[in-house]
């Protein structure tokens, strides 16, 4: 049986980094994506055996060359993911057009881009694979002062379940995670500070945020091989955020 072979975009960070610890755990290679070298020299020397690259996830001819330098490494792709994403914490009146632009390239234009690059690959093998998007809880549950950051994450929500049903019949799934507040490196200038971690940690109804493995954990299983039932789904993971009334 061929190794298995999952490609991460933005990979590196809190989340990517437990689920590239996932992974491995079988007999995998894992391919990963990130703007910033530093991140994946430390990802390397932590994970042994997987292979990065650098790349700018709002570049489309960089995220082009990242997907076809992990197309020819070893192993059948069976799963990929885009972990690219970006936090935004205004109104809508306080918030600059530029702004607004950045949160919707960020997250939603990288989603697009590396979506066609991946599933052009997929295609190529019967056995298909699994695709997963990162959106937020705030695209399933009106938050204040999300706006934009909720625009750009619902837009990704639509993008994966139209895919889903355009690429069902090859066998590409594709599937979304919604996360809440997360204590990754991302998220530190809402965790580092009392008052605003506070206020966060309110808002879910569970009481607490949560941590990268709890979201890589959900992530790993979704994109396993043998999970290959689910298609065109998000799957909240918010300590009942975008549906339990606190």
């Amino acid at each position: 049986m061929s190794q298995w072979k999952y490609v991460l975009l933005g990979g590196s960070g809190g989340i990517g980094t437990q689920l590239c610890h996932l992974l491995k755990r079988e007999n995998t290679h894992i391919v990963v994506g990130s703007r910033s070298e530093s991140k994946l020299a430390e990802l390397s020397k932590a994970i042994p055996g997987i292979e990065t690259f650098p790349v700018d996830a709002c570049d489309s001819k960089q995220v082009e060359a990242f997907v076809q330098f992990a197309d020819e490494r070893p192993g059948t792709l069976v799963g990929a993911a885009n972990l690219v994403g970006s936090i935004l914490l205004k109104p809508i009146t306080a918030t600059s057009e530029q702004e607004f632009k950045n949160a919707i390239e960020t997250n939603l234009f990288t989603s697009f881009y590396f979506s066609k690059s991946i599933i052009k690959r997929m295609l190529k093998s019967p056995q298909g694979g699994s695709i997963l998007h990162f959106t937020s809880a705030v695209a399933l549950h009106g938050v204040a002062n999300h706006e934009a950051i909720a625009a750009a994450k619902a837009g990704i929500v639509g993008l994966a379940m139209s895919s889903a049903a355009t690429f069902a019949s090859k066998n590409i799934r594709v599937n979304c995670v919604a996360p809440g507040l997360v204590d990754t490196p991302l998220a530190k200038f809402l965790t580092s500070n009392s008052q605003s971690l506070k206020a966060s940690t309110a808002m879910h109804p569970l009481g607490r945020i949560g941590n990268p493995l709890q979201v890589a954990q959900l992530a790993a299983f979704l994109l396993h091989p043998e999970n290959d039932w689910i298609t065109g789904q998000v799957f909240p993971i918010d300590g009942g955020l975008s549906s339990v009334k606190n």
